[in-house]
């Protein structure tokens, strides 16, 4: 059988004539009448392509219908087409015969030297928008030229930017360059002008070089020239070398200004360039002061409901999304969204991508219920667009599986990533990386449902799909070592749960940076492995590594720092350094609070260390004060008692014997009034965690009354104490 790369060259081919045929007969159908369309187009296309009807060929047919433009055409003749072995050669023959333009772009459409026909449908689709301004941009040339011998080069060129034959289209120019060049040395204006046309070219189809080796010659004869000087930046940023990126852009926006003033598109576009490579360039508020300069403009300029200045809103809400920002991020997705949906309609796929975005900072917010929303309208837009069995549309699916994974509704969940891996396998094949991450996920769906030995099942699929098709070096391989490793942390398997994070730990630092995010998160897993161990010193300089990464890639104020604070504060508590595990709680509530609001459930959670953390030190009331402003305050007293003395018996065990004691002592504090069953049954049970932890320091004068006391209440209330009394008399001898 033929390759996926064979089958998507010659579905370029097909697609065409597909398309031809479908309105040649639609032609015929005005004139004569007739409505047996299908028919004939089946006929003429299997002629055309000596295929016969005896084999499926839904494998590609899918691929064609991601096409958005072609979808209509080619759901008239949807599954007409059989391929057969003769119809596989034909493809080899188109094979050989494609352009250098497809085949750039195919490799552009690899992730680690693997084929993804996803990517190579949506990269095909940027560069035929791309094509189409390249096309308007010669046309108005030619239109404007009186020059009968450049306009009918200009002709030619554009035919050939209609067949993406990117080697005639760069011959034809250059041939006439060099005539120019020898007739009339002094039309330099004319020459930049084809060269900045052919680094447009290069530059879409990813041939970098020689892109900034044709507008250097643009800027030779026009070295003032915005539109060349922005080409160059945009060259460079697209090569990743945002620094050089910057020098090209900032120079432009200074002629800009200057030239035109400073309340001009242009300035505002200048602007934006610069803003998005402080984006990438993690330098967030830098990114922001430019990106609102350009809405500034393009909102006075343009007025307020046209689409660039919905693209700026867009682009400003992704920044504060990745500083953590999300009240900020939702106010201007919110702004974005209400422009596209007037502007292009409620069904448009720019409408539903806006829809996604924001369902995805209600998820990061912790509101599952607005994030579901939005999701499914998003979801609803794109499988009438796309149908049910569209890779999109399986995207949605397993976001929506994840948003009912947080919301702890398993069974929800697995339903919708289920759905997607059935897409998945259906439309990219059983080892498509896809596939890996629906595995990847309903594992760690099992791994909340601490069902670990699924969990492990499920994502050690992932790791196999993701080291055959990815390599053993990939950060998807990482991540899956990753989560492999948590399993082992929570089966308490702490050798193997090192052997896992260390690796994700090499991959991440050699394919990422050692300063990259989840370079972070594997030193925080590591000591998270250590402090599980009771190793708390080692723990504590990983869970610092981690710290001092993320304050460096994501700013002080995002929640991952946060949740470092937390870590730490967890770490020092469980070594009794109260004051210390204070000062790191306290630190996390405070950037939560910024970034989350006050109603949010790590808000919670950080009451509650803080809380717990008075308490284990001896200060029952500033404790009580804390957690009272969560959950606790709205339990009866037996629940809070008893949701106290797990706590203890967690710090008993983890040694720390002082601080079980005051726990034990406040819980009993609290249910001292209560004189029912339930409660008096735990009485018996703080009585004797209270003898255990002063028997366990040595301290057996202590001990024995607590004892004593557990026992003459127990058979009081007639509770079964023998292990009360055994654990009396083994005390006593000590």
């Amino acid at each position: 059988m033929k390759t996926n790369l064979s089958i998507l060259f010659f579905i370029l081919s097909f697609c065409a004539r597909a398309q031809s045929l479908v309105k040649e007969q639609k032609a015929d159908i005005r004139v004569t009448g007739n409505n047996n369309v299908i028919k004939v187009i089946q006929g003429n296309i299997i002629k055309e392509y000596d295929l016969n009807k005896d084999r499926d060929y839904q494998k590609f047919i899918s691929y064609l219908l991601g096409i958005p433009q072609m979808a209509k055409d080619l759901k008239s003749i949807e599954r007409l087409i059989k391929n057969t072995n003769q119809g596989l050669n034909k493809i080899d023959r188109i094979f050989n015969e494609t352009n250098q333009l497809v085949i750039g772009l195919i490799d552009k459409s690899k992730e680690s030297g693997v084929f993804d026909p996803t990517k190579f449908l949506k990269e095909f689709g940027k560069l035929t928008v791309e094509n189409s301004k390249l096309k308007e941009e010669v046309e108005i040339l030619r239109k404007q030229t009186t020059d009968t011998e450049l306009s009918e080069v200009l002709l030619k060129a554009n035919r050939a930017l209609d067949k993406f034959d990117n080697e005639t289209y760069q011959y034809i120019l250059e041939e006439y360059k060099l005539k120019r060049k020898a007739k009339i040395a002094k039309e330099k204006k004319e020459i930049a002008q084809l060269s900045y046309l052919q680094a447009r070219n290069n530059r879409i189809n990813y041939l970098f070089s020689r892109a900034l080796m044709q507008i250097e010659e643009s800027l030779t004869h026009e070295p003032g020239n915005t539109y060349y000087l922005a080409e160059k930046g945009l060259i460079y940023y697209k090569r990743g070398e945002y620094d050089e990126a910057l020098v090209y852009y900032q120079r432009t926006l200074g002629i800009r200004e200057k030239v035109l003033g400073k309340e001009h598109p242009d300035v505002a576009s200048s602007f934006n360039n610069i803003g998005l490579v402080y984006k990438d360039k993690a330098e967030y508020d830098k990114a922001l002061e430019y990106l609102k300069k350009s809405l500034e403009i393009r909102e006075k300029v343009l007025g307020k409901e046209h689409l660039d200045v919905a693209c700026s809103y867009s682009m400003i809400g992704l920044v504060y999304s990745e500083k953590g920002a999300f009240d900020k991020t939702l106010e201007y997705y919110r702004k974005a969204s209400v422009i596209e949906e007037k502007r292009l309609g409620k069904e448009h796929r720019d409408v539903a991508d806006s829809y996604k975005n924001i369902g995805l900072v209600y998820k990061d917010k912790g509101e599952y219920n607005k994030a579901l929303e939005y999701l499914q309208k998003a979801l609803i837009i794109r499988e009438k667009l796309l149908g049910k069995e569209h890779p999109d549309v399986a995207s949605y699916y397993n976001i929506i599986g994840l948003i009912y994974k947080d919301k702890r509704e398993y069974n929800q969940a697995l339903d919708y990533l289920r759905k997607a891996l059935i897409i998945r396998e259906k439309v990219l094949g059983k080892e498509h990386p896809d596939a890996a991450t629906s595995y990847n996920n309903i594992g760690l769906v099992y791994e909340d449902k601490r069902e670990y030995d699924k969990a492990l099942d499920y994502l050690e699929k992932a790791l196999r799909i993701r080291e055959n098709v990815l390599g053993q070096e990939n950060p998807d391989a990482a991540d899956s070592y990753n989560n492999i490793g948590l399993i082992y942390l929570y089966k308490a398997e702490y050798g193997r749960a090192l052997e896992y994070h260390q690796r994700a730990l090499i991959i991440r630092e050699k394919a990422l940076g050692i300063n990259h995010p989840n370079v972070a998160t594997s030193y925080k897993n590591i000591g998270l492995v250590y402090k599980d161990k009771g190793e708390y010193d080692t723990a504590i300089i990983y869970q610092k590594k981690a710290l001092m990464i993320r304050e460096k890639s994501l700013g002080k104020e995002h929640i991952d720092v946060a949740n470092s604070y937390n870590n730490l504060g967890l770490i020092y508590n469980a070594k009794s350094d109260y004051d210390k595990a204070l000062e790191y709680y306290q630190k996390a509530l405070i950037t939560r609070e910024k970034i989350l609001g006050k109603d949010h459930q790590d808000i919670a959670n950080s009451y509650n260390n803080i809380g717990f953390a008075y308490i284990a030190k001896g200060e029952k009331e500033k404790g009580e004060q804390f957690l009272n402003r969560t959950w606790f305050a709205k339990k009866n007293d037996y629940e809070r008692a008893e949701m106290i003395t797990k706590a203890g018996i967690k710090t008993f065990k983890s040694h720390q014997y002082l601080a079980a004691i005051n726990y034990y002592e406040f819980a009993l504090e609290v249910i001292r009034n209560s004189k029912n069953f339930q409660t008096i049954k735990l009485q018996v049970n703080l009585y004797q965690n209270l003898a255990e932890a002063h028997c366990y320091q040595g301290f057996k004068d202590k001990a024995l009354p607590f004892f004593k006391k557990a026992i003459a209440l127990g058979k009081e209330a007639g509770i079964d104490i023998s292990g009360v009394i055994s654990n009396y008399e083994e005390c006593n001898k000590k």
